[in-house]
């Protein structure tokens, strides 16, 4: 006979530990959404012949990286485990899920009414196809009012079961500090790059904050990664101290030499762009020293800690002797002795490897040997979104990329790396590194610019790539990128989710269902017109300039398009903000830029559930006041 528990019903759980914060919060969720679903009340028992619902009891082999899930009915109770706390609150939303809940986007769950939770009849064992499935969300803890998206997005990562969440930057105390911080002013971090003008006081404040979320994140039971970009903080110092030299020589001496891009910046409040001369004497030895003491002290904050150098493309020393070998090869160096020497006592500690503009360029000499602890990302800044992550055609006849001598792009012919480039990286640095794991660190959403966004429309191509990881050997992506850039539906980031758990998931019902519970009757209108954008996004040209007329011709169908659905306020937005990338520096921008603005000053617009209205007003205001400064 079904076992089943209706409206009105009082059920009861067993949990096994009385210390663990993540398996309470499961507990709580299924408490919460069972009452909201089915009129259940929840209440504990300690004897676990007396439960209906066995919550984390020890079924499966624990995994602190690796998440699963079992939902099994046995007896007239029902198991809810997995093979690591996070992953029992992974099945506690996966049953809701049986039951009819639906995690449509951060602070908007759809959910049922009157239902009836089936106890039997259920025998799902269920094991994560990427290890690494997360997202570094571009502005967290900006300010005090986005705080609240924040913890949304949070949990609405955890229903979605994804396990990694990416903090880049430090803790007050940063790297260097020792020999960095003047007058009590430390210098700027990579993810202060737009607070110079900030006081000591709210930048102290933007840390808080971001240190706050990764709290609130630990307690989901979330993988937590930090660092990245920033450690040579206080290494031009600390030289000059070793040296007995000045600053000003110190300076000379480490920064790159030769032709480097715009973005290199140099040596200044911040080392954002920086790259070092990589065979100057020393220098090994000191990034090693800084990054092992810093460690010694800070890591136990971090489950993965990313050793990145300094951002930005074409920024590489050029003298003769750091072009003997590629830039990867100096990074290898560096990167190999920390890890054997923060390995003596931090052995629970992964780290992460940078592939990355001019890392692509696989190193020549084998690495990491005996290592199992490291994993690549491999972050494709700006690839193509309309071909195979490593497909051959996906390149130009006549031109390659020369990331050893500061030629990775030629703007001027519109040439940049593209997926063919991004195959031959992986395969190259396969053969270099004795346990070789490596994972995505993508753009997906970062910017509502056409090639990438167009998988917000039709997320196909992102599915195929997915897809593909297992082929690649890819173990998973951490996705870069605003929360809010993937309207109408929220679709890559339910679709990149969905399929990193498993590969098999249907990404065009995620979209119909997406459709129908965020527009409900207009729910066909929508997809009509997303169906149109895709197939217009289409004549965007992903390998180069897109001519004008085809602009121009793109613009107008897309305005056809946005009149169909005039009324429906958040898509029409979505579809203004495409118009205004093709026509940025153009005649018809202001008047685009006044469309957006009479759109966010509607009425009951919902927008609160997609993103922060007053921003990307002050965003589309801003750029009109630019743009009257230049007529």
């Amino acid at each position: 006979m079904a076992v089943s528990k209706n409206y009105g019903t009082t059920v009861k759980y067993f949990l096994p530990s009385e210390f663990d914060p993540v398996l309470a919060f499961a507990v709580s969720e299924l408490k919460k959404y069972l009452g909201k679903i089915a009129g259940i009340e929840l209440e504990r028992t300690f004897d676990e012949s007396d439960a209906d619902y066995l919550v984390g009891i020890p079924e499966m082999a624990y995994s602190k990286w690796d998440d699963g899930i079992m939902i099994r009915s046995r007896g007239g109770k029902l198991i809810l485990t997995g093979t690591n706390s996070r992953s029992v609150l992974f099945a506690v939303y996966d049953y809701l899920g049986e039951l009819g809940c639906r995690w449509t986007s951060p602070g908007l769950d759809t959910l049922p009414s009157g239902v009836s939770a089936d106890l039997d009849h259920l025998d799902k064992i269920e094991y994560a196809s990427s290890r690494y499935r997360g997202y570094a969300v571009c502005g967290a803890g900006d300010d005090e009012a986005g705080m609240p998206c924040m913890r949304d997005m949070i949990d609405w990562m955890l229903k979605q079961k994804c396990n990694l969440y990416f903090s880049e930057g430090f803790p007050l105390e940063c790297p260097g500090d020792e020999w960095a911080v003047m007058n009590g002013i430390r210098p700027l971090q990579h993810i202060e790059y737009t607070c110079a003008n900030w006081s000591v006081e709210e930048r102290n404040s933007l840390i808080a904050r971001r240190e706050e979320l990764i709290e609130f994140t630990r307690s989901r039971g979330m993988l937590i990664e930090r660092y990245g970009h920033g450690w040579a903080a206080g290494i031009v110092e600390h030289f000059a101290a070793l040296r007995g030299i000045t600053l000003d020589e110190a300076k000379k001496r480490l920064k790159a030499k030769g032709r480097i891009s715009r973005e290199a910046g140099g040596v200044g409040m911040s080392t954002m762009w920086f790259q070092f001369c990589m065979s100057e004497p020393g220098l090994k030895e000191l990034y090693v020293e800084h990054v092992v003491e810093y460690l010694k002290k800070h890591h136990t904050e971090a489950d993965i800690a990313a050793f990145w150098l300094g951002d930005g493309y074409d920024n590489a020393c050029l003298c003769p002797r750091c072009i003997e070998k590629p830039f990867s090869e100096w990074y290898m160096e560096i990167f190999d002795e920390i890890v054997r020497k923060v390995s003596e006592f931090a052995p629970e500690l992964r780290f992460e490897g940078l592939i990355y503009f001019m890392t692509t360029e696989p190193p020549r000499s084998r690495w990491l040997e005996g290592i199992d602890s490291v994993d690549f990302i491999i972050a494709p800044w700006n690839r193509c979104y309309r071909h195979r992550l490593d497909a051959s055609e996906c390149r130009y006849p006549d031109w390659k990329p020369d990331f050893r001598h500061n030629a990775s792009h030629d703007f001027e012919n519109h040439r940049r790396p593209l997926n063919n480039d991004v195959g031959e990286s992986i395969r190259g640095w396969k053969d270099k590194i004795g346990h070789f794991h490596t994972r995505m660190f993508e753009y997906y959403s970062l910017s509502t610019e056409p090639g990438r966004h167009r998988l917000s429309y039709d997320a196909s191509g992102l599915a195929r790539d997915i897809r593909d990881f297992n082929r690649l050997g890819i173990e998973g992506s951490v996705s870069c990128e605003n929360m809010f850039t993937d309207l109408p539906f929220f679709l890559i980031h339910q679709v990149s989710a969905a399929l990193m758990w498993n590969p098999e998931t249907d990404e065009k019902q995620i979209r119909k269902t997406l459709a129908s519970d965020l527009y409900g009757k207009n729910a066909r209108r929508v997809l009509h017109a997303a169906d149109k954008i895709g197939r217009i996004l289409l004549e965007f040209n992903e390998h180069g300039n897109t001519e004008k007329s085809v602009c121009r011709k793109m613009i107008a169908e897309l305005e056809e398009t946005a009149s169909e659905i005039e009324d429906l306020t958040v898509p029409v937005l979505d579809l203004w903000t495409l118009v205004w990338m093709l026509s940025i520096d153009t005649e018809k921008e202001c008047s685009v830029l006044k469309k957006l603005l009479a759109i966010l000053s509607r009425e009951n617009t919902g927008f609160s559930r997609f993103c922060r209205s007053d921003m990307l007003r002050k965003q589309y205001e801003s750029r009109l006041r630019e743009i009257s400064k230049t007529e």
